[in-house]
């Protein structure tokens, strides 16, 4: 039972992480595409809307990674100090500092993009669009 639960966390984490990550690409080849065609507003306009259509996506996904990671670590660490004591530990905090700092990174990149004169921050309707 608890091997048929652990693949099934596995499952939803890998399926997050895939959908992440070929967001990323997709955003990627339309962002190379999209500069040798159009002009540099319509490039903004274009990749600020695909920006916004991947953020609710890959905001959930990254939840669905968080929560399936720390079930899947719950099963395998016993304790905080495993972090460090074991190879499994050390692998997870190698793999949360990369995701951390692809996070920091989009966030950089995104800052420099927001409308002059507003707050800093986020607000709910930034993330939904009708």
């Amino acid at each position: 039972m608890l091997r048929e639960l652990d693949n099934a966390w596995r499952l939803l984490h890998l399926l997050a992480a895939a959908y992440w990550m070929g967001g990323l690409i997709v955003l990627a080849m339309l962002a190379v595409v999209a500069h040798r065609v159009l002009d540099q507003a319509e490039f903004r306009i274009l990749m600020s809307s695909a920006g916004r259509a991947f953020l609710t996506g890959s905001l959930a996904a990254w939840a669905v990674i968080a929560i399936s990671g720390v079930a899947m670590a719950a099963g395998r660490l016993h304790g905080i100090d495993g972090l460090q004591s074991t190879a499994w530990g050390r692998t997870l905090e190698a793999k949360t500092g990369f995701a951390l700092f692809a996070v920091l990174l989009t966030t950089a990149h995104s800052w420099p993009g927001r409308k002059p004169g507003r707050l800093a921050g986020l607000r709910p309707r930034d993330f939904y669009r009708p």
